[in-house]
């Protein structure tokens, strides 16, 4: 098996070699401003694995006029997801200089393949090791489909939320785990989180079919827009945005808390479900959702949101 390396802090600097289009021009048409693009990737979490190693060989962005911007890196990164989950976050690129202006969409380029190479996989809670593949279409990347600009003569920040609750499924009859691009892109000059507290008596509900011994399965989800009906996860929408977990805090007295950051300003409405272990992203299930409410967020703000 490969040997792989922890990488659980933000801000790491890597090196990539940076290549325009096959034409070699490329770049956003012509415009000859400049900017600089950092990007870094987080994770929103998800049960029954103790880790997901992904191995990532670049970067490619997609300006609206021009040939693609490939970054490869200097050496395969071999990141656990699971280690990015709340704040932490690890960086992928790291001040790069791009031609300023509008770009199309991101992907991430990675070695998931069920060829008996462990370069990306999960390891199991009984710590047996399956290999992750990507779906058909995997020589185009992981692909995230969603504008950004880069502003010139700045640094564009943005942070990518893979959310594995999406991302990650077992297929029936085929080999691996599929590793799906359940991504999205937060501009990091303006965020905001959601936080708060779960009354004992809903982790502790007859309804729960969570694990009580080690709290998996308590659950936020978040949607974008205010009230809106909250349903499982199951790629229609209204498909979550993204989800946190609930998880005793010992800073708290040992109340239940949450908190979900990396949120661009909006309106959101937030729902607490006990049965997140029942939640197949690839079906669609009856999940009991409490108390719904309608959450504002704001830039370098923490808005609160209790279930009582």
């Amino acid at each position: 098996m490969q040997t792989t390396f922890n990488l659980k802090l933000a801000g790491l600097g890597l090196g990539c070699a940076l290549l325009i289009g096959c034409g070699g021009g490329g770049g956003s048409g012509s415009n000859d401003s400049t900017g600089t693009l950092s990007l870094d990737i987080t994770d929103a979490p998800v049960d029954n694995v103790a880790e997901v190693w992904v191995q990532f060989t670049g970067v490619r962005i997609q300006p609206q006029d021009g040939d693609a911007i490939e970054f490869v890196f200097d050496s395969p990164m071999d990141i656990d997801l699971l280690t990015l989950t709340g704040e932490n976050s690890a960086s992928l690129l790291n001040s790069e200089s791009v031609p300023a202006g509008e770009y199309n969409w991101i992907a991430l380029d990675v070695n998931a393949q069920f060829d008996t190479v462990f370069d990306s996989f999960v390891t199991l809670d009984d710590g047996g090791q399956v290999e992750l593949q990507v779906p058909s279409g995997s020589q185009q990347g992981l692909r995230l489909v969603s504008g950004f600009t880069v502003t010139a003569n700045q640094n564009s920040s943005f942070i990518i939320d893979w959310d594995l609750r999406k991302g990650l499924t077992d297929p029936q009859g085929q080999d691996g785990v599929f590793l799906r691009p359940a991504l999205r892109i937060v501009d990091m000059t303006e965020h905001g989180t959601l936080g708060g507290s779960v009354a004992d008596a809903l982790i502790m509900d007859e309804s729960c079919t969570n694990d009580s011994a080690d709290g998996t399965g308590n659950l936020v989800y978040v949607y974008e827009g205010a009230d809106v009906t909250p349903v499982d996860v199951d790629g229609n929408d209204p498909d979550p945005l993204t989800t946190g977990s609930v998880a005793v805090d010992d800073q708290a007295a040992g109340a239940y808390t949450y908190s979900i950051p990396f949120l661009s300003p909006g309106e959101y409405t937030v729902a607490f479900t006990c049965q997140g272990l029942d939640d197949d992203p690839e079906t669609a299930d009856d999940l009991v959702f409490v108390q719904a409410q309608n959450a504002e967020v704001t830039d370098s703000e923490e808005t609160t949101i209790d279930f009582e």
